[in-house]
């Protein structure tokens, strides 16, 4: 079966409450629609993209 993956990346390091609510029910509405959101933060990335890479591929691994 297919599966659908949305990833995104935090832009903001002040992330606020309002931003967050948004995000929570566009994760639900896309979750309806089969797609399953992964959210990582910049900085996580640039700190540690080996590790992100490896966090992603076994997540969709994971999916199949």
């Amino acid at each position: 079966p297919l599966r659908l993956v949305g990833s995104e990346m935090c832009i903001r390091e002040d992330y606020e409450e309002r931003q967050k609510a948004y995000d929570e029910e566009r994760t639900k509405m896309l979750n309806n629609n089969g797609i399953e959101v992964i959210r990582i933060a910049n900085n996580e990335v640039d700190r540690n993209f080996l590790g992100v890479c490896q966090y992603l591929e076994l997540r969709i691994e994971n999916m199949q």
